[in-house]
């Protein structure tokens, strides 16, 4: 799961549906999680902290190596 979390539940958050055993916030699949595109409707900011491996994947912090 990506995105906020509190203890009552998931908020602001993705399920990858292609794991069903673990399924909490808004189901995305792995191509979709993948992307810039889900994060950015949440506000996550790819100019300044966040961005997407040059080889692709899941989002890490810019100061992240590769």
């Amino acid at each position: 799961m990506f995105g906020g979390v509190n203890y009552d539940g998931a908020t602001n958050s993705f399920s990858n549906y292609d794991d069903i055993d673990y399924r909490h916030g808004t189901d995305k699949d792995n191509g979709a999680l993948k992307t810039d595109a889900p994060y950015k409707v949440l506000g996550w900011d790819f100019i300044t902290v966040w961005k997407i491996p040059d080889g692709g994947g899941y989002p890490i912090l810019q100061w992240q190596s590769q």
